[in-house]
């Protein structure tokens, strides 16, 4: 069992030294300038915008689909390589350990766009609301229950090899995670 996670191991830090390569070539000090004068000038639009919200405006639809967008593509990244399915065959039965440690980081690293759309939605929920923040915190503990279904729902859809039958569980995840959302944040 050592080997599997020794193998999981290696396999993180490799992911994580050539992430970074590519951030440090993508992440030059221009990039980030504009990102900064981009994220300012929109989150000053974005606070005029609510302060002359209309009235009638569909903030919960808004949300709930923005959300379940989020929330619907989900995937398990388990930094197999090609020829795992040669060399890694003897040990399948033994493989359990490498793909919940697989299934935990796909978690964790797609919980980064949730809560940046749960930040920069926050406002608007309170606002569209009128409630106190403790019923949004509500909410995102529900987002986070989502989340963990959907990423455990696409791994089940990994093992279909039908294209139609992946792309129907997509829409059919889409719409329900945007109507228990919707009625969570009605």
């Amino acid at each position: 069992m050592n080997s599997i996670l020794g193998i999981w191991k290696t396999r993180i830090e490799e992911y994580v030294k050539e992430t970074r390569s590519y951030l440090k070539y993508m992440l030059n000090d221009h990039l980030v300038i504009v990102m900064i004068f981009f994220l300012a000038g929109a989150a000053s639009w974005y606070s005029k915008w609510l302060k002359e919200m209309p009235e009638g405006f569909p903030a919960y639809w808004v949300m709930a689909v923005i959300f379940s967008f989020i929330l619907t593509g989900s995937y398990v990244r388990t930094l197999i390589k090609e020829a795992d399915l040669v060399f890694l065959l003897p040990l399948e039965a033994k493989m359990e350990p490498y793909f919940q440690q697989a299934f935990r980081f796909s978690f964790l690293t797609q919980l980064f766009p949730l809560a940046a759309a749960a930040l920069a939605l926050a406002p608007l929920y309170l606002e569209a609301s009128g409630k106190a923040f403790s019923a949004y915190f509500i909410l995102l503990i529900q987002l986070l229950v989502l989340k963990g279904w959907n990423t455990a729902m696409q791994w089940r859809m990994t093992f279909f090899g039908e294209k139609n039958m992946r792309v129907t569980d997509w829409i059919v995840r889409l719409l329900l995670n945007t109507i228990v959302i919707y009625f969570a944040l009605e």
